[in-house]
């Protein structure tokens, strides 16, 4: 084929495919960084981003510049709580100091519901009051034992509620595999339940239940007998509490008793308050527990199947077992009743005494919450103490927090120079706050609080006197202390609230970045048509507002050559239109010069236009190359 031949060939093919790419059904678009586009055949719709106009885009603009401006606000909020929580913080650590807080402690003051946040100096007078009575009652025998049939019926009915209880547990743990099943029959043989080896898992529920059924009327007949047993020595209690409780609002609902019959506590209820308060008076003399070693809670949990996971300091395992079967007797027989009286109303629960009688408020009251829950009713539990021991192992203190509460739940009055309050200390695990002089409030290992008293240590009396006025200074020192964690809590609720902010502004920020860039690359074309015109239009007005400046400044140079005076009502408007004018002035430049500036659709134009180019250079050489094989 002739050159000349090649050469129309390859100008027709060239034609055809220009007259191709003008066509107005066809779009070329640059697919890059995520942006949709779509090349359209004939009779198709490109499905493309909705092109907007440059005025547009200007809006989108500042409103991310406004974005930005309050990001940078709120930055400075953070950057100024920061500085003032530095402040207050450490306002906060010297009045923590004189109030015997360590930081740790701080942080209970910040639960407004804690049993610390929420006593009077009423209330630590009536618990004081209650473990200063029993102590005496105790110790100087103003109520005789209660009969040997009573503390008998008292470890029959325990002995029977305990059976119930695993009983309960068994019945929900009745295992499917046929040899874990027979062994399971086997051991109810302990319980007095005897099933051959056909018994199938309703026989076992059947007889299980049966057995529960049986031991609840043996413990209602017991409780009936007990009642009668020991009703003239609870009535003879009532008069002794009765005398020593006027102007208190407090009932005696029960007497607690050692397994030997002497009185070892009382629980009294608040009908209006809905409180029932636990006062144990311990043992008969200082050293007697002091000088017990005799091992762990044993019976609470073995036995009872209470605070499980909760070990006490040696010391007390035989105090706890002397007084368990009277203490259990009564609480699940009470708590029974208030359910059946209040099925939903919580109960408001206290426990106190003094010495050894206030390290047994605190575990008896524990183990009385963990009762009542397991059945089903709600309680508020509070923890007072008078010179009582630390109580509760080091290695499960988290344990007994977490059970009643919280660490806030707890207060201990403690004399300074009483050593009740810290012989069990040096066994416990180390970081135990050492008193300092007669006016400190420390914590001890056991996170809970613990109040000084300036009287003669270890005396029961002596702390019932002293407790209203102890307290009363204790809150007095504890009141700046609140007043600047509430300004510390307030800080840090607003800077918080702070970062917050400027999360939400940079999420709201990103979500128009990335409309400004889509935009920017899919409306190029019409940004480039327009933006010229746009910024003409700024620069025209901005001619006119330097036009009104000079026309101002002539009137005011034509007026001063006149000695036209102006009035002090005319001072005044004229100052004000020219600074208005001026500040018009400013922002427009600015503006404008932004606009200058702010010419990044440019990059997407130049792009567009450069893929172009390549694009018809590669259809060229293409082009060119079937033409030379057309002629081969």
């Amino acid at each position: 084929m002739s050159n000349i031949k090649k050469i129309l060939l390859r100008s027709a093919g060239l034609g055809m495919i220009f007259r191709s790419l003008l066509a107005p059904h066809v779009v070329l678009a640059n697919v890059e960084d995520g942006v949709e586009t779509v090349r359209s055949h004939r009779g198709t719709t490109s499905k493309q981003l909705e092109k907007i106009h440059f005025h547009d885009r200007v809006e989108l603009v500042k409103t991310l510049n406004q974005k930005s401006q309050d990001m940078e606000e709120e930055k400075k909020k953070v950057t100024l709580f920061d500085a003032q929580l530095e402040t207050e913080k450490l306002a906060l650590d010297k009045a923590a100091l004189a109030a015997g807080f360590s930081e740790d402690s701080v942080e209970v003051l910040k639960d407004k519901n804690c049993f610390m946040n929420t006593i009077t100096k009423e209330d630590a007078k009536a618990y004081g009051n209650l473990s200063a009575l029993v102590y005496d009652i105790d110790q100087n025998k103003r109520l005789a034992k209660v009969g040997s049939s009573v503390t008998r019926l008292d470890r029959e009915i325990t002995t029977a509620q305990d059976e119930m209880v695993m009983l309960e547990k068994k019945l929900t743990q009745i295992p499917l595999a046929e040899s874990d099943f027979r062994k399971f029959v086997k051991d109810l043989r302990v319980f007095g339940i005897n099933l051959d080896k056909d018994a199938t898992i309703a026989t076992v529920q059947k007889a299980i239940n049966d057995r529960w059924g049986g031991l609840n009327e043996t413990v209602r007949s017991l409780q009936i007998q007990k009642r009668l047993s020991d009703s003239q020595y609870l009535e003879n209690a009532r008069q002794v509490f009765d005398h020593n409780l006027q102007g208190m609002t407090y009932k005696v609902e029960g007497v607690f008793h050692r397994n030997n019959g002497e009185f070892s506590g009382a629980a009294a209820f608040d009908k209006d308050k809905n409180k029932l308060v636990l006062t144990f008076a311990g043992s008969k003399s200082t050293t007697d527990w002091i000088k017990n070693i005799m091992g762990w809670n044993s019976k609470l949990s073995k036995s009872h199947g209470l605070l499980s996971n909760i070990s006490f300091h040696s010391g007390f395992g035989s105090h706890l077992d002397d007084n368990a079967d009277s203490f259990f007797s009564f609480m699940r027989g009470w708590l029974t009743q208030y359910k059946e009286q209040n099925p939903n109303k919580v109960l408001n629960l206290v426990g106190t005494g003094h010495s050894l009688g206030g390290a047994l408020g605190e575990i008896f009251s524990a183990a009385a919450k963990e009762m009542a829950e397991v059945m089903g009713i709600k309680i508020n539990l509070g923890i007072m103490t008078f010179g009582a021991p630390n109580t509760v192992n080091a290695n499960t203190l988290q344990n007994y927090t977490k059970l009643i509460g919280g660490a806030g739940n707890v207060v201990r009055f403690a004399h300074s120079y009483d050593p009740v309050p810290a012989i069990v200390f040096w066994k416990s695990a180390p970081g135990a706050t050492t008193i300092k002089g007669d006016t400190s409030l420390f914590k001890d290992v056991s996170g809970t609080m613990v109040l000084p008293i300036r009287v003669n240590p270890h005396s029961s009396d002596e702390y019932y006197h002293a407790a209203e006025k102890v307290f009363e200074d204790w809150e007095k020192n504890l009141s700046p202390l609140k007043r600047r964690l509430d300004s510390v809590t307030k800080l840090e609720e607003s800077k918080t609230a702070a970062q917050k902010a400027i999360g939400k502004i940079a999420n709201e920020a990103h979500g128009l970045l990335s409309a400004l860039a889509n935009q920017d690359k899919n409306s190029a074309a019409v940004f480039e048509d327009e933006y010229q015109a746009y910024i003409n239009k700024e620069r025209q007005e901005l001619v006119m507002i330097q036009e009104s400046l000079k026309a101002m400044a002539k009137d005011l140079k034509e007026r001063k050559e006149k000695h036209d005076l102006f009035t002090l009502q005319e001072q005044e408007e004229f100052v004000k239109n020219f600074d208005q004018v001026r500040q018009s002035l400013a922002e427009k430049k600015s503006f404008i010069e932004g606009l200058e500036k702010d010419l990044a659709w440019k990059t997407y134009a130049q792009t567009i236009t450069d893929d172009f180019a390549n694009l018809l250079d590669r259809i060229t050489q293409d082009s060119l190359s079937l033409s030379v094989l057309a002629i081969r």
